[in-house]
């Protein structure tokens, strides 16, 4: 219990809900070959995310948790889920917040843009 109340300490759950910002060019790989490489693009959803913090879910300490329930130690099952689950949760909020976290705007295009949109008018 002290390894893993040293861990949440050093690696606290709410350090995982804060995602990676969004690059401007989000592809994964090449999927046809010509005069020059063709990429696909894909969806935010299946970029995985390499930045994700420490972390711990269940299966990581399910051993743990059944020693604990062979003891009674029911204070620290408690911890043990709570701990496990607030990992779940921020990995949910982190998920979800990169789904929805718009490209940071780049400089000068949307002056491109209004001044196009100008001369269609």
């Amino acid at each position: 219990m002290d390894h893993l109340k040293a861990f949440a300490a050093q690696h606290p759950p709410n350090d995982v809900r804060t995602p990676t910002p969004k690059t401007l060019l989000r592809s994964t790989r090449t999927s046809l070959v010509g005069s020059r490489p063709l990429v696909r693009m894909t969806c935010e959803t299946e970029v995985p995310d390499d930045h994700v913090p420490p972390l711990l879910m269940f299966r990581d300490i399910e051993v743990l948790h059944h020693r604990l329930t062979d003891e009674g130690r029911t204070k620290d099952i408690g911890y043990v889920t709570w701990l496990c689950k607030s990992y779940e949760w921020a990995l949910r909020v982190r998920r979800d917040a990169s789904v929805k976290a718009k490209v940071p705007p780049v400089p000068g295009v949307e002056e491109k843009k209004k001044a196009t949109d100008s001369l269609r008018s």
